[in-house]
């Protein structure tokens, strides 16, 4: 015998439920994403040391960097620092005012 029901005939309307007499679900809270604890907390404590050297090692190229490019006579402006550049690139400009009109 063939699986699956008989075809409906075409012809007839079938009303639906009207949406009151429908089941409703029981309005509970959702489900969110629960924080889950990590399984080692050792591996937490390496990623944080981790992510402190190599902060440690950035800083220390900047720095060696910025002390190389002082070195070589060139202007050398440091952009990320918006405080400390402010009043460089002020004194900067002071600078290259006396030195034009020096010449």
């Amino acid at each position: 015998m063939a699986q699956g029901g008989l075809k409906k005939s075409g012809g007839k309307f079938v009303p639906t439920k009207p949406k009151s007499s429908r089941k409703s679900k029981p309005l509970a809270p959702k489900k969110r994403g629960q924080r889950i604890a990590p399984k080692k907390p050792k591996s937490v404590e390496v990623a944080k040391l981790k992510k402190q050297l190599q902060k440690s090692i950035n800083k220390s190229i900047e720095e060696e960097i910025t002390h190389r490019a002082k070195q070589g006579g060139t202007e050398f402006r440091v952009l990320h620092n918006s405080s400390s550049s402010s009043s460089s690139s002020s004194a900067a400009k002071k600078d290259s005012q006396t030195n034009s009109k020096e010449q």
